[in-house]
């Protein structure tokens, strides 16, 4: 997709970190989770969601770059498969530690 693999890393980065948007989208802050009661259940149906979003995205972003050749093309699923296990990391101590 790009001519260069520096152009490539920034477009893998990118769609990787659309994760963050759709786990905001998807879900309340940690803030709110924490001094405010909410149900579990819902944010993990939000952070599945975010998840399931963010890996359709970076997949098809991937599924692009390996169609105009990028060696790289891997790099946006694994980007936003990292930043999603982080994110669900996040929320789980979040929802196991209210204040």
């Amino acid at each position: 997709m790009a001519e260069t693999p520096t152009q490539d890393l920034v477009l893998a980065a990118m769609a990787g970190l659309e994760t963050t948007w759709a786990f905001s989208a998807f879900n309340p802050s940690i803030f709110t989770i924490q001094h405010f009661a909410a149900s579990s259940d819902q944010i993990r149906k939000g952070y599945i969601y975010g998840t399931v979003f963010s890996l359709g995205f970076a997949g098809f972003v991937s599924y692009l770059m390996w169609r105009t050749g990028s060696r790289l093309a891997w790099m946006p699923v694994a980007v936003a498969a990292l930043l999603s296990v982080a994110f669900m990391v996040v929320y789980e101590e979040a929802m196991r530690s209210p204040t």
